[in-house]
Parts: C-alpha cells; structure tokens; sequence
C-alpha cells in the first residue's frame, strides 16, 4: 500500500509517476496507491477550475501503462472543495493492480462525509473475510 499526497506542479507531478512506475517494475507483488494524487483525469472532474488534458493524459497514461484499475466512488463525483465552495474536483483516489483485485475482487472505496478537512476522508474496505477453516477444538469433537 502507498499512501501518496501528490504535488500540484505538473513537471513535479510527471516526475512521481515516473518514479512509482519505475518501483512497481522493479518490485513485483500488489499495489494499492491511494491518497490526495492532486490530479485530476477526466474534463468533468474539477467543477470551477481550468482542467489540463495533457496533465489528465500523463495520468492516465499512468494509468493504464501500469495496469492499475480505479475503483469507483460510488454517488460521489467530487473529493476536494475550496472553502468557498466554489471548486470543486475528484482529487482523491484508490488504484488497485489487476493482481490485487483477482484477491480482493469485492474491494470498494466509500467516500463519507466532509467535515474538518477540505477533502472527504475515502474508507477502502472488503464484503467478504475468508479466515480459513474454523481450527479444531477438543470440546467440540463430543
């Protein structure tokens, strides 16, 4: 898991998806990277501010070169607003390898409500436990 609070210069932004690209090939397993990324992908995800297809195609490219698959978040298009309440964007996000959601097929992110930050806080959790077999106990076997 890594937890990533992202930079808002765009040079500073491509540089760290670089960087994570260049560890996830060098380091095999399941990734969840999950956090403030400060980016948005698509026009319709910052409400009152200018939004950046090369910034957004950079991301993606991100993305998809890494085989990551964002989960949804449910009702709620937008994670961040300004204190006035005039902007808005989805800057907030969970992306999960493919490896990951083969074992945790039923994961989902929740986004719960604002309340002391300018960020909704985002709850990644899992339906299903599967702890294994109930181990053998003696006062049982009767």
């Amino acid at each position: 898991m890594v937890n990533i609070y992202g930079p808002q210069d765009p040079s500073a932004k491509a540089t760290l998806w670089n960087r994570i690209h260049d560890f996830m090939r060098h380091n095999n397993g399941a990734f969840v990277l999950f956090g403030d990324l400060n980016e948005v992908r698509f026009d319709f995800e910052p409400l009152g501010s200018a939004f950046s297809q090369a910034e957004g195609n950079t991301f993606n490219t991100f993305i998809t070169n890494n085989g990551l698959i964002e989960l949804p978040m449910g009702s709620r298009l937008f994670t961040w607003m300004n204190k006035a309440g005039t902007k808005l964007s989805k800057l907030d996000r969970f992306l999960l390898s493919e490896n990951v959601i083969e074992v945790l097929p039923d994961a989902q992110v929740t986004t719960l409500d604002r309340l002391w930050s300018d960020h909704n806080p985002i709850l990644f959790h899992c339906n299903k436990s599967d702890y294994g077999p109930t181990p053998f106990r003696l006062y049982y076997s009767h």
